[in-house]
């Protein structure tokens, strides 16, 4: 072989001219941008399986107990009732029997009270 031919052919695989040398590069370049797109996929997969674990439902068992519910039930301030109505009389005497219990839910027409009507019956007669 001629002496400047091999030289030549050095320089080219020097400077990565030749077409082995591309090849390789494309073949580079292409491992590492499928190496990038599945280091992508992975540590998406990894972030959607750790969000959808903390909005799970966890449960917590016991061994079913027998015993006692102690219910405790706090406030402030003035306790109000939502709906007052104020109940008057327009006649006046004697009540006989009270029909209806202290905070009891009442319909209209509803007797609530009776009166004792044996003095107005002593009047008459």
């Amino acid at each position: 072989m001629n002496p400047e031919t091999n030289s030549e052919q050095d320089i080219i695989q020097v400077l990565g001219l030749d077409e082995n040398s591309n090849k390789r590069k494309g073949f580079k370049l292409w491992l590492i941008l499928a190496f990038i797109v599945v280091l992508a996929a992975v540590i998406t997969l990894f972030m959607l399986n750790s969000i959808d674990k903390s909005n799970t439902v966890r449960y917590k068992t016991e061994k079913v107990v027998q015993g006692n519910l102690t219910v405790i039930v706090t406030a402030t301030g003035t306790l109000q009732p939502m709906n007052k109505v104020e109940v008057g009389s327009e006649l006046s005497g004697i009540i006989k029997s009270v029909e209806v219990d202290y905070n009891s839910r009442v319909k209209i027409g509803q007797v609530l009270a009776r009166l004792d009507t044996s003095k107005l019956e002593a009047q008459i007669t």
